[in-house]
């Protein structure tokens, strides 16, 4: 027999709400491919069934694991409400920046705009609903379901954009959006 250790990076699914967390799976897929699923609760067949199409790993594991999770290590998020009034209509969109690298382990979703002025650490996970703009060299695995999403350099990793890995996209260290016209994703360098 033979044994082999490994770590293992995995997110942990503390949610026993089957639509909410299959919405969850169904936006995240892409990313969630490199890693695996420990859920708290007892699997429904719908989750099954999703994770199984999407080839997912998952698991259930009422226990506690041994080791940190990345829960452990962030701090809530401040939200920053800035006011926004076109024709007379109030609108609030929230936004926060990050002016730090995340290092490996660490996870941050956030609903909103995110801006994060550090490096992307191998290892390291961010989810943005909103539009996504990362400063620093990027290493881990970032996922953007906004409007646009700006990137400079990027060496390893899954970058996933409104639901597509977009990968072979990303060249050279110049800074770069992307966007959606047509169903289609393109990018454009920025100066």
């Amino acid at each position: 027999m033979e044994v082999k250790q490994s770590k293992v990076a995995a997110f942990f699914i503390d949610n026993d709400d089957v639509e909410l967390t299959l919405a969850y799976i169904e936006k995240n897929a892409p990313l969630l491919k490199s890693y695996l699923l420990v859920f708290s609760h007892a699997i429904d067949a719908k989750i099954k069934e999703r994770c199984d199409t999407w080839e997912l790993l998952y698991v259930h594991n009422n226990g506690q694991l041994k080791g940190k999770t990345a829960k452990d290590k962030i701090e809530p998020p401040k939200l920053v409400t800035q006011e926004i009034t076109p024709d007379s209509a109030e609108q609030r969109v929230e936004k926060k920046e990050i002016y730090r690298t995340i290092r490996s382990g660490e996870s941050v979703t956030y609903h909103g705009d995110l801006i994060i002025s550090g490096n992307i650490n191998d290892g390291a996970t961010i989810s943005s609903e909103g539009t996504l703009a990362i400063f620093g060299i990027i290493s881990g695995d970032i996922s953007c379901n906004g409007s646009y999403l700006i990137l400079s350099e990027c060496h390893r990793g899954k970058v996933v954009f409104q639901g597509e890995v977009i990968n072979e996209m990303i060249q050279g260290k110049q800074l770069k959006i992307f966007y959606k016209e047509a169903n289609e994703i393109k990018t454009k360098e920025l100066t």
